[in-house]
């Protein structure tokens, strides 16, 4: 019993060797297809998906297996744009994981699902697809970069819909498996990806919420990152500085912002990506004030080869044609009001001038007539004085004249009746003698006519 053992022993030794030397060579693939991912190396990863799957098969492990099928159904989805072909991929993918009895492939394809309906624009069948994944992984008890990723797109795709809460349930249970990461085993790089990848997101959670007060520690951290050059995901980052500026109001440090994302896509170009940054310095060089520049941007890309999804682009390049419609009118009814405030100005300032004018015409006018009625009432002053004048010295004389009149017919009648009385009364020296000249002939007496 005991040699039958040791035989049994030695025989599974070089295969369970075999095993580890196969999973070794499957987590240093997996790292591979981590960083091609990162790179957005499109080509990479669909020259070496074929070699990489059998790897994978063959060492049983299922989870980079799935990982690297539904990063190349993206990178091919992003490259040729073909959507009907996408789905059908995913659609294949999910059957092989149900047949196969997959769980965790299942989840994986649900997430894929989920962001290809997010790409396309249906954001509610997306938020729907995700959810089912992330339920799928937590029955699992899954926790490793890979359900950070699609914890990631979740919440992108909750924020498109408006639903704030529930994305930031989704950003703390993020944040609760980052500190489980290296007992989950998860690999460092990935494992602080993912950290990056929800700081960018939590950080645009609140810009696009207007809490720009509570997204600025977070887009500090960002920014010192991206100038130390440890951010693992730089073009989110600088879409997540770019929103922020863009909030703020500093639409030239925004616009600065999506040069650095440019400059990453020439790194590893993205026609889906390219599109979404077509999209933020379009509404950049909008609120600028730049209407044409921006709508001729918008326009360019309906030329190029590589773009995001026809219908969601010929949707977007609608509302932002009518968007343009709506700035150009509105700028030509700023300018129409413009030119009706300058010449209801004009005619204003023409009515006050003719009114000034007017009115010192009036007020020279009324102060002429107030002098010459002031030299007028000045000469009638002077008649009447002069009247007054003369008045005074008639009334004087014919006073005057009254009183004589009247003093010389009293002395008349006095006079009058001094005679009168004389002729009725005797004069008692009538018979006396005259003193001197009663001697002297001829002299008749005192007092007799």
């Amino acid at each position: 019993m005991r040699t039958i053992l040791l035989t049994l022993a030695l025989l599974t030794l070089p295969a369970a060797g075999i095993r580890a030397n196969r999973q070794a060579d499957g987590d240093a693939l997996y790292e591979r297809f981590v960083r091609w991912g990162l790179d957005n190396r499109a080509d990479s990863v669909m020259n070496g998906k074929e070699k990489a799957l059998a790897t994978f098969a063959d060492a049983g492990q299922w989870e980079h297996y799935y990982f690297v099928a539904t990063l190349a159904i993206q990178m091919r989805m992003l490259d040729e744009n073909n959507a009907g072909s996408t789905l059908r991929e995913c659609q294949q993918l999910y059957k092989f994981a149900t047949d196969h009895h997959h769980e965790y492939g299942r989840a994986s394809v649900l997430a894929q699902m989920g962001w290809f309906y997010g790409y396309i624009g249906d954001h509610e069948e997306a938020v729907r697809q995700l959810a089912q994944s992330v339920d799928t992984f937590r029955q699992l008890g899954a926790e490793n970069c890979d359900v950070l990723g699609v914890l990631y797109i979740y919440a992108y795709m909750l924020e498109l819909t408006g639903r704030y809460d529930e994305q930031q349930r989704v950003i703390d249970y993020g944040k609760q498996l980052i500190d489980k990461l290296d007992v989950a085993g998860s690999s460092p790089e990935a494992g602080r990806l993912a950290a990056d990848q929800l700081l960018n997101i939590e950080a645009l959670m609140h810009v696009h919420q207007g809490r720009c007060h509570q997204a600025r520690p977070l887009i500090e951290r960002i920014e010192r990152k991206l100038d130390d050059a440890t951010e693992l995901a730089p073009y989110e980052a600088w879409r997540a500085v770019a929103e922020y500026r863009l909030a703020s109001g500093d639409h030239i440090a925004a616009l600065e912002a999506t040069n650095h994302m440019e400059q990453q896509l020439q790194q590893g170009p993205n026609a889906g990506l390219a599109w979404g940054l077509k999209l933020l310095r379009t509404e950049i060089l909008r609120q600028l004030g730049r209407s044409d520049e921006a709508y001729d941007t918008l326009h360019a890309m309906m030329n190029r080869r590589n773009t995001a999804s026809v219908s969601q682009m010929r949707r977007q390049l609608s509302e932002m044609d009518s968007q343009y419609q709506i700035d150009q009118m509105r700028i030509q009814e700023q300018k129409n009001h413009f030119w009706w405030a300058v010449a209801v100005a004009l005619i204003i300032i023409a009515a006050l001038a003719v009114f000034a004018y007017f009115r010192q015409r009036t007020a020279r006018m009324l102060a002429r007539k107030n002098d010459e009625l002031a030299v007028a009432l000045d000469h009638a002053k002077e008649a009447d004085r002069i009247k007054n004048g003369l008045r005074a010295a008639r009334h004087t004389r014919d006073t005057h004249a009254t009183e004589h009149h009247h003093g010389l017919r009293t002395g008349d009648r006095q006079s009058r009746l001094r005679a009168e009385s004389g002729r009725t009364q005797p004069d008692p020296d009538r018979n006396k003698p005259q003193h001197g000249r009663d001697n002297q002939p001829g002299q008749r007496a005192a007092g007799t006519v």
